[in-house]
């Protein structure tokens, strides 16, 4: 009885928020057909953070070590840099839609022109991921990931 009361006042009160508000009336702000409030979801909803947390957040199929493994394959390393000598790490960020696909590929911290474009490449052409899970359902989630790029010197390294 009272859960049953509960889910009453809660789909009243969403169905409540749906609805655009009036225009204001007056000289300044005349009615004309068509004129309502576009109604807007936010891009993340803050509410359901507290109501329902994330499950998991995304991650890479086979877990950190298939990533690790992914990321050290020496094809991803651009020659030029190898004949440059350019090393350094790339900080990327990339949302992981609830499909497991990737996208708003970004560059946060450059470590110059050649590797960024490797980088990017590098995340285009990643398989899908496993997305982030909220209240039992797949939610688009951004993801911050650092690539980098190491010269291995075989007579160094062994």
């Amino acid at each position: 009885m009272l859960m049953t009361a509960y889910l009453t006042v809660v789909s009243y009160l969403s169905a409540a928020a749906l609805v655009p508000a009036p225009a204001p009336d007056g000289p300044d702000h005349p009615k004309a057909p068509g004129d309502t409030i576009p109604w807007r979801q936010p891009a993340e909803p803050a509410a359901d953070d507290a109501a329902f947390p994330l499950i998991n957040e995304p991650f890479f199929s086979g877990g950190p070590p298939a990533l690790a493994a992914y990321l050290k394959n020496p094809d991803w390393y651009p020659a030029k840099a190898v004949e440059a000598g350019l090393e350094g790490t790339v900080h990327m960020r990339f949302r992981v839609l609830a499909t497991g696909r990737l996208s708003d590929i970004e560059v946060v911290k450059s470590r110059g022109p050649i590797l960024d474009k490797a980088a990017c490449t590098l995340i285009e052409r990643m398989p899908r991921w496993f997305p982030a899970h909220r209240g039992g359902m797949a939610v688009s989630r951004l993801y911050e990931l650092q690539i980098t790029f190491r010269l291995t010197h075989p007579a160094i390294y062994p």
